[in-house]
């Protein structure tokens, strides 16, 4: 019940614009999710959501875009600001997954030794590693320097 009152009070107090922008985006992301789980294309999916919806019923009336063309005011017009929009929404969900999945994180000791091991990923192999390595390259070396002279003696003894 305490669900039903919070999202009925949330649909009551926001205007249309502001619901079907959040249906578009919603249909949009999920649709993109269903294809391409990854956070980039849903978010992406969740733009072209609500760019789709404000192309599909504007935000603008047809009599108020008629008054500001009279008025001599500078006319933005749907597609404008649906891009205007996408941008915000855009630069919006970008600053949210920043703060969600980089810096919030940090806050944890199990985010905090994951960036650590993030970071100390080109330092995985030893220094013992490497020079069992270069033991071996050396002895793979030096088989195939007494090949090429052996090679050299039978070429010189077949000259002559």
């Amino acid at each position: 019940m305490k669900k039903f009152i919070i999202i009925s009070l949330l649909l009551f107090l926001t205007s249309c614009s502001t619901i079907k922008h959040a249906i578009g985006g919603a249909v949009g992301g999920g649709a993109v999710a269903a294809f391409i789980p990854e956070p980039a294309a849903v978010a992406a999916g969740a733009a072209g959501g609500v760019m789709v919806t404000e192309l599909i019923m504007p935000s603008q009336s047809p009599a108020a875009v008629v008054a500001q063309v009279a008025g001599a005011g500078p006319v933005q017009g749907t597609t404008a600001s649906t891009l205007h929009e996408t941008g915000g929404l855009i630069k919006t969900i970008g600053y949210w997954y920043l703060i969600l999945f980089v810096f919030l994180p940090l806050f944890s000791k199990k985010g905090r030794t994951w960036f650590k091991k993030f970071g100390s990923i080109h330092n995985t192999v030893s220094q013992a590693d490497i020079d069992a390595r270069d033991d071996e390259q050396d002895k793979v070396m030096k088989e195939n320097i007494k090949r090429i002279e052996a090679l050299e003696e039978l070429a010189k003894k077949m000259r002559g």
